[in-house]
């Protein structure tokens, strides 16, 4: 198991916050643990905030 922790602005956060990332792992997979993910645009920030308001729990948060 890998546990990934990502903390201030030189770990790449925009907003100050504690992140970790725990991930199984099984002997020959290859997978590798440096990735980059496409910032949300403000629209589907939007949705988001209206689900969460709207009382949705994590399962039901939807992206497109």
């Amino acid at each position: 198991m890998n546990v990934k922790h990502n903390t201030g602005e030189a770990a790449g956060q925009d907003v100050f916050h504690c992140h970790v990332h725990v991930v199984p792992r099984r002997h020959g997979e290859g997978l590798r643990l440096s990735w980059s993910s496409p910032l949300a645009s403000s629209r589907d920030l939007e949705r988001v905030l209206e689900q969460v308001a709207e009382g949705g729990s994590a399962e039901q948060l939807v992206l497109p």
